[in-house]
């Protein structure tokens, strides 16, 4: 019930899909988000913060193709997607423990 609810009141609206950045250890970038549409996640992987943002975006695309082969339609949600990119920030006392 709650996943229909989310569903319907996304529609006829703007769906902002907030995506995190995070920085690997290997020094590539990872971004990913916890919303989905019709079971599908999105996430985005590469050597730097534009080729990752582009693979995300990638995998939107990917999921709505998906989504449209499998139903016959393209959910609502993917009218006027807007992504918004957030860094995920590391906590100072991480930082502290790296650099001592």
């Amino acid at each position: 019930y709650e996943e229909q609810m989310k569903t319907s009141e996304l529609k006829g609206m703007n769906m902002e899909v907030i995506a995190i950045i995070e920085r690997g250890s290997d020094g590539f970038y990872s971004i990913y988000s916890e919303q989905e549409i019709d079971g599908y996640g999105f996430g985005g992987y590469g050597p730097s913060v534009e080729a990752a943002q582009a693979d995300f975006m990638l995998s939107i695309e990917e999921a709505k193709r998906m989504i449209e082969a499998e139903t016959g339609r393209v959910p609502d949600e993917f009218t006027g997607l807007h992504v918004s990119y957030r860094k995920q920030r590391v906590p100072d006392r991480h930082l502290h423990a790296v650099l001592d």
